[in-house]
């Protein structure tokens, strides 16, 4: 825009000055019927010029509206990543059914990042082995029931020790390591896999890809990230959980065992796992 207005005032000048000087010519040599043409020149001139401005007026705000829809759109579909980042939160803190939240999650990340297909993971102790906990876009059959060994060089192997989420613009042209989903779905083309991330180590994996080939953003990027944050917290809650109730069950055992020998330990049990103690051993006490 201020190169547009520096143009105008140059223009501007030119055509006064031409004025100036063909006045003066005229009012010298020619008299006034001349000076009048010219002037009538020099008006057909500026109109020119003007509808020259106008036209590059219209183009400026043309591509300023562009820029505008654009920045719209890009904050309409982070506003809806961020709303789904939230649903995500809140049904990973009251829900209690992990594969149905992994499942509903893989769902919405297809559907938000207009996706073909998306898969989580769960990665074994010895960080060896993938176990698929949720998939959409895969074969029927295959959650909960397969398990991938993680190869070196591979795209799993480098998503597990990155701390962003791996972008792949094209499986054709990827260079960093060997591009390819953990399962064989045709036809992907670009993707993006981020890391769960747990208490000192990996939990697994997030990975979802296009048919199409697509350039993703850094929003689409941050949102994929955030919902891995999700997934991790999830999944270590769940872990948790598992091993606290290992540790209460291993407990009752042992008091269970000394019931026997010990009359009174009844009440110890109440007292310490009331949920856990049964009906007997609670009327014992």
């Amino acid at each position: 825009m201020a190169t547009i207005l520096q143009n105008q005032g140059l223009q501007r000048a030119i055509v006064l000055l031409a004025v100036c000087l063909f006045g003066w010519i005229s009012i010298l040599f020619a008299g006034v019927e001349l000076l009048l043409i010219g002037f009538v020149v020099i008006i057909l001139i500026w109109s020119l010029l003007l509808v020259e401005r106008l036209q590059r007026f219209r183009t400026a705000m043309e591509q300023a509206n562009y820029q505008l829809q654009q920045s719209t759109e890009r904050l309409q579909i982070r506003t809806d990543q961020q709303a789904v980042v939230v649903e995500l939160g809140q049904r990973a803190l009251t829900t209690t059914a992990l594969p149905l939240l992994m499942q509903h999650t893989a769902t919405v990340v297809t559907q938000t990042l207009g996706g073909s297909c998306c898969m989580i993971w769960e990665l074994s102790p010895d960080r060896t082995v993938l176990q698929l906990l949720a998939g959409i876009g895969c074969e029927v059959g295959l959650v909960g029931h397969t398990r991938v060994q993680i190869e070196p060089g591979s795209q799993a192997s480098y998503t597990l020790q990155s701390t962003e989420p791996v972008i792949i613009a094209n499986m054709q042209q990827e260079s960093r390591f060997t591009p390819a989903p953990l399962l064989p779905i045709p036809g992907v083309c670009s993707g993006m896999s981020a890391a769960l991330y747990g208490d000192r180590r990996p939990y697994g994996l997030l990975e979802m890809y296009t048919t199409q080939e697509r350039r993703f953003s850094a929003d689409d990027a941050t949102f994929l990230q955030a919902v891995a944050h999700v997934l991790s917290a999830a999944l270590y809650r769940h872990q948790a959980s598992r091993a606290l109730n290992e540790q209460q069950s291993q407990l009752v055992g042992i008091i269970e065992s000394a019931i026997p020998s010990m009359p009174s330990s009844g009440s110890y049990c109440l007292m310490l796992l009331p949920s856990r103690c049964s009906a007997a051993q609670q009327r014992r006490c």
